[in-house]
């Protein structure tokens, strides 16, 4: 019995143990706008599963000063009146009491209308005609903040079907068959990221084709502006803008006045908008004029020239360097202070001298002193020259005195010395 009642208590123990071990609910994912138009009701999708399978309830702070009662669909809707940043507090919690929150950032705007009297506002997808004709705007496309354009879908039997681009600062054109022609002019686009709510406000007139079109006027070139001077080689930048009075594409030439010596086709540029730059460089000094054009998509072109002035590339300095000694050497051709090939001759001041100490002397001799002497060869009883000792190296002969005066000279005065000491101890 005792036994048993301690196995009671241990499973209560577990039991109680696992009970307070309640885990929180996990959010996996929160669906929903991140950018809301104001007054607008956007809706959200709250994704989330408890641990220990237990029924969960959803609430929201949104932010706002206001907040969604706890409920059981995790579908949730909320519009914001006023615009700005908003955080919005999604929270998710099981029957335990136990919960988790996580957090969206939501931005409120309006759209503000624009300034564009005469001018429709048109939303995507929406149709219309223009002039009485079967013109229909089937589709507002994306506005492309880098070239500034509409794209539009039109359906017509008299104008060419299918997308077609108008620019803010060059309107659509398009003409019929029996020569009417449809003008679409933009004059604002606003792009949501809600593609349902893109709209442009746009005009569309109809020419009649009995009344003669109107005529088409030049581009107008509001500045051109570059160097006045460059050096020869050097890349230039010149920088021209330009308007056309009908809203038209236009494009840029410029002939850069060096043709004839720098064959190069006339640079043209392919920017459509109101400036282009372009950049040259010229391979030889000089001045030119340089012609710059710009027509518009009906042909009409205007010309603005300005000069440069090419400045020579200065040569690179000649350096002078001190003439080379001049080289001086003896009548048979050895060079001053070399050995001849005549040993043991010397080119000394363009003289040849005898220098055995430096030049060595010729094979069958030896140095005696800056001199080279003949071996002297002993001679045997025969007559024949007497074989030398096996193993001794011949002795070279007593050379003769290489100059005998200084050795009279010697002679003599060690005679007259004997004679004076003769005087002085002989007595």
């Amino acid at each position: 019995m005792k036994k048993s009642f301690t196995m009671f208590a241990l499973c209560a123990i577990m039991l109680a143990g696992i009970a307070q071990a309640n885990v929180a609910p996990i959010i996996v994912d929160v669906q929903g706008q991140t950018m809301l138009l104001a007054n607008a009701q956007g809706s959200w999708l709250v994704s989330a599963y408890d641990p220990d399978a237990a029924y969960l309830v959803y609430s929201t702070d949104w932010g706002d000063g206001t907040s969604a009662p706890a409920g059981s669909s995790p579908q949730l809707t909320h519009a914001y009146s006023a615009v700005g940043n908003y955080t919005a507090a999604f929270t998710v919690t099981d029957d335990q009491g136990a919960s988790t929150v996580s957090l969206r950032n939501i931005t409120v705007y309006v759209i503000t209308e624009p300034d564009c009297p005469g001018f429709t506002k048109v939303k995507i997808w929406e149709p219309l005609s223009a002039g009485g004709y079967d013109v229909a705007l089937s589709d507002v496309d994306h506005y492309n903040a880098s070239e500034h354009y509409v794209g539009i879908r039109i359906n017509s039997s008299q104008y060419e079907s299918g997308f077609h681009k108008a620019y803010k600062w060059a309107p659509l054109l398009l003409t019929a068959p029996n020569g009417d022609q449809l003008k679409v002019e933009v004059c604002e686009v606003y792009h949501s990221v809600m593609a349902s709510r893109s709209s442009a406000w746009l005009r569309f007139t109809v020419n009649d084709g009995a009344s003669p079109p109107p005529q088409n006027l030049p581009p107008v070139i509001t500045g051109v502006a570059g160097p006045a001077g460059l050096p020869q080689g050097e890349m230039g930048i010149w920088n021209i803008s330009a308007y056309d009075p009908d809203g038209t594409y236009l494009s840029y030439s410029v002939q850069w006045g060096d043709e004839g010596s720098y064959r190069s086709a006339a640079l043209s540029s392919a920017q459509i908008g109101s400036a282009a730059s372009l950049q040259h460089a010229y391979s030889q000094p000089g001045n030119y004029t340089i012609i710059f054009t710009v027509k518009d998509s009906a042909g009409a072109s205007t010309q603005a020239t300005l000069t440069v002035n090419v400045i020579p590339t200065p040569s690179a300095p000649v350096l002078e360097y001190p003439p080379s000694p001049p080289v001086y050497a003896c009548d048979d051709g050895t060079r001053e202070g070399e050995c001849s090939a005549a040993k043991p001759q010397m080119c000394v001041n363009r003289v040849l001298i005898g220098n055995a100490i430096q030049c060595g002397c010729p094979a069958g001799m030896v140095m005696v002193g800056k001199q080279c002497a003949a071996l002297a060869v002993a001679s045997s009883p025969g007559g024949a020259p007497a074989p030398a000792e096996s193993g001794k190296a011949m002795e070279p002969a007593t050379p003769l005195p290489e100059q005998p005066d200084k050795l009279d000279r010697i002679l003599s005065l060690l005679e007259e010395i004997r004679d004076f000491l003769f005087g002085i101890f002989g007595k």
